[in-house]
């Protein structure tokens, strides 16, 4: 089966077999994930079981309306919510539901220091799992996470070209004799080398 999404098209069954042999408990969850993100199936984890039973993010049929902007939007732009063991979908789709939580935690400083502390808590009990994560990145990734600090370098440095100047110069008028040690060993090494 074929769907489309932002003009890409999917083959659903083969990406549920792929997702299947990464993780056979939580694949419909790397799928759709991978299908709303475009992040590749690989690097998408889950450590829960999924508790929708209902498969409301491919319901390409059915769609709803945001109660805040109005427009009629796929099911899969909608939380699912469960109470007493029954599934329905918030009335507010995911662009309204972030847009009221970013202006809540810029407006509201009490609620910024709830999250703070709340990201901080997370961030202390997560810790290992997270480096474990991001060494296992790194390594498989090497390559592109080069790439990106190459990247953010040349952006700072960018920025920044003035204040740099500024320290190079005082740094090689208090360290005058260190430079030219350093000079003078390289200018022999390489008279050594062309030897």
């Amino acid at each position: 089966m074929d769907i489309q999404i932002d003009g890409k098209s999917f083959d659903y069954n083969n990406l549920i077999k792929i997702a299947k042999t990464i993780d056979p408990v939580n694949y419909l969850d790397i799928v759709h994930d991978h299908l709303l993100t475009s992040k590749p199936m690989k690097g998408i984890k889950f450590d829960y079981k999924s508790t929708a039973e209902n498969d409301f993010t491919l319901d390409v049929g059915t769609s709803n309306t945001c109660q805040k902007c109005n427009q009629i939007k796929p099911s899969g732009m909608f939380r699912v919510i469960s109470n007493n063991g029954s599934k329905f979908l918030t009335n507010t789709c995911d662009d309204c539901r972030l847009s009221y939580f970013r202006d809540r935690y810029n407006n509201n400083p009490d609620f910024r220091e709830k999250v703070k502390e709340s990201n901080k808590k997370s961030y202390r009990k997560h810790a290992e799992t997270r480096k474990e994560y991001q060494k296992q990145y790194r390594s498989e990734n090497e390559e592109r996470v080069k790439a990106k600090v190459r990247e953010c370098l040349k952006k700072y440095y960018q920025k920044n070209k003035a204040k740099l100047y500024e320290y190079q110069k005082e740094y090689r008028l208090k360290n005058k004799e260190k430079i030219s040690l350093y000079q003078k060993k390289y200018r022999e090494k390489k008279a050594l080398l062309l030897n």
